[in-house]
């Protein structure tokens, strides 16, 4: 996996700011060290903190964990398709479906960071 070295030529400005994050760094490493940050991170606050979305149509921390854990999941499933099945298309994933369909509102965040 290749590092981010400059998202200078990257237009999508989401897209630009989320890998601006990890510029220089090992992505498996960074992967690999996002469930204790986001322990680091939630340390001391209470569920109306997690669960409060900081504004309509936004996902809450306990959401945005939630989808962190199942996109990991899919990442991993990707990543053997890949090193398995070379040419293979790699299937969508709808993030607002799967958070409505897996209730992501309700999900346990703290089972979802443990499994992550």
């Amino acid at each position: 996996m290749k590092r981010v070295m400059s998202v200078a030529n990257i237009a999508n400005p989401y897209l630009k700011r989320i890998l601006s994050y990890v510029i220089g760094k090992n992505p498996l490493r960074v992967l690999s060290g996002t469930p204790g940050s986001l322990q680091h991170l939630t340390r001391g606050l209470d569920q109306t903190q997690i669960r409060k979305s900081p504004e309509r149509g936004k996902w809450s921390i306990g959401q945005i964990i939630t989808h962190l854990c199942d996109a990991e999941l899919v990442l991993g499933f990707r990543f053997r398709m890949v090193i398995s099945q070379s040419g293979s298309s790699l299937q969508a994933m709808d993030q607002n479906k799967w958070a409505i369909g897996l209730k992501y509102n309700r999900a346990d965040w703290k089972k979802k960071l443990k499994l992550f």
